[in-house]
C-alpha cells in the first residue's frame, strides 16, 4: 500500500494492467516503458487518475482524500 513507483519495463507480454491498481492510492509514477500497454486498454477505475508523461510513464494524481495513509517518504 505504500508503493510510490512501480516500474514494469520491457514486459512484452503486458497489455494492460488491472483495476486492482487503483487500490495503490500512495503511488505516483508507473512505468511501462518496452511493453504492449496501449493507454486506450487501461481499467476505467485508474484512467480518470492519470497524466501520461514521456517514455510510458504516467503520473498518478490521486486526490488527497485517498492519500491520508501514505507516508512522507522524508519523514
Amino acid at each position: 500500500k505504500q508503493l510510490t513507483f512501480l516500474n514494469l519495463t520491457n514486459n512484452k507480454k503486458l497489455t494492460t494492467l488491472p483495476a486492482s491498481v487503483v487500490q495503490l492510492t500512495c503511488l505516483d509514477f508507473f512505468s511501462v516503458e518496452g511493453s504492449n500497454v496501449n493507454p486506450n486498454n487501461l481499467p476505467p477505475e485508474i484512467l480518470k487518475y492519470i497524466t501520461p508523461t514521456e517514455d510510458n510513464i504516467y503520473e498518478l494524481n490521486f486526490p488527497p482524500e485517498m492519500k491520508t495513509h501514505c507516508r512522507n517518504i522524508q519523514e
